[in-house]
């Protein structure tokens, strides 16, 4: 009786392994294969001031930092609302998250008042730019926002409308993570 190669004997055993672990990943569904975490679906970030805003850079940013222990996160693609339903449902989203940055202003140094006066209760004694973005996180397919609310940049004195946007959607980011962490 001839003996197989060890060679033979090692490679089949690793394709058969191989082909059991792809079958038990495939028969997972996605929730599954993400350890429950809920998969927040990131639309477009709509920049609607006159700051020149690298919103693509601000969305992969927040994606990154939505990808924690609590949450998993994608880019969601689509310019009306339908399209990105439809995305989210695509890659199983549970929910999607819209972000509007509305307000962009550099203060004066010591103003109390945004753009006409319109906002009296910003202060900023350094002059640095402030950013606000409205945001709400929904389910696709409902109407009904889980949370919707609006978000300020940090106190980290952004020099740029770029880093106060950076700031404003880490608060973003700390509240959505709450809301999902809080009603799990």
């Amino acid at each position: 009786m001839k003996r197989m190669p060890v060679f033979f004997l090692t490679s089949t055993l690793a394709l058969f392994v191989l082909v059991v672990a792809a079958h038990t990943l495939l028969a997972q569904s996605p929730q599954e294969r993400r350890q429950n975490k809920p998969l927040v679906g990131v639309a477009p970030i709509k920049n609607s001031t006159a700051e020149p805003l690298s919103v693509h850079l601000l969305r992969l940013g927040l994606v990154q930092e939505l990808n924690n222990s609590v949450t998993e996160a994608v880019e969601l693609s689509g310019t009306s609302p339908d399209e990105i339903v439809a995305d989210a449902k695509k890659k199983h989203c549970e929910f999607i998250l819209y972000n509007d940055i509305f307000f962009a202003f550099r203060q004066d140094r010591g103003s109390r008042s945004g753009p006409g006066g319109r906002y009296p209760d910003v202060y900023d004694p350094a002059g640095n730019f402030l950013v606000r973005i409205r945001f709400k996180l929904v389910e696709p397919g409902v109407l009904k926002p889980r949370l919707e609310d609006t978000a300020n940049s940090s106190n980290a004195n952004p020099v740029t409308a770029q880093e106060a946007a950076e700031g404003a959607l880490r608060s973003v980011r700390q509240f959505v993570v709450s809301e999902l962490r809080a009603k799990k």
